[in-house]
């Protein structure tokens, strides 16, 4: 079986504050290197994370959906979410292919599914036209028709979770040392 790990970064953005919510059963620990500084024991698992104010007014909450890796940013009012950047390093490229987010690596294709962008009003949510742009190996967002920027903005990207991992939701877990 073929493996292969890739990182993405959010370039700019601020990894200080992590909640995490339903706690799973267990710990783990992580040695990086041989500096102990890097080292992490006794991390908790939890089904989902948020990283409060990844960038400024911009919070992202990651979870595992059926076969999906789930993450949202969520925009505040009044904050550009141009600001968001992500970085997809040790990966052998990246491209845009009908509306889709293909990264390759040496173990297949993981395909990021077109993102789902929404602003709410009232109990409905108002779907908002929104696109990937990449540039170089970083993905950000854009919104061809705009959006009302006195509300929130949702960005609701998936992760076709089995394409890049072989796995299933049931063998994967969120770690965080919180």
């Amino acid at each position: 079986m073929r493996s292969h790990a890739y990182e993405v970064m959010f370039d700019g953005s601020n990894t200080e504050e992590i909640n995490g919510a339903n706690l799973l059963p267990g710990v783990t620990s992580y040695f990086k290197g041989n500096d102990p500084n890097n080292w992490g024991s006794g991390c908790k698992s939890f089904a989902e994370i948020t990283y409060l104010n990844l960038y400024e007014g911009i919070d992202l909450r990651v979870y595992a959906n059926d076969f999906l890796l789930k993450f949202e940013y969520y925009i505040s009012p009044g904050v550009d979410p141009s600001l968001i950047s992500q970085v997809y390093n040790y990966t052998d490229g990246i491209k845009l292919r009908e509306g889709k987010v293909e990264v390759k690596t040496n173990a297949g294709m993981m395909n990021e599914l077109k993102p789902i962008s929404f602003q709410k009003e009232g109990k409905d949510n108002i779907f908002i036209a929104s696109k990937y742009v990449k540039t170089k190996n970083k993905i950000s967002y854009q919104f061809p028709n705009g959006y009302d920027d006195s509300k929130e903005l949702v960005i609701d990207p998936e992760l076709v979770f089995s394409t890049y991992s072989g796995s299933f939701t049931d063998n994967f877990w969120l770690h965080s040392h919180v």
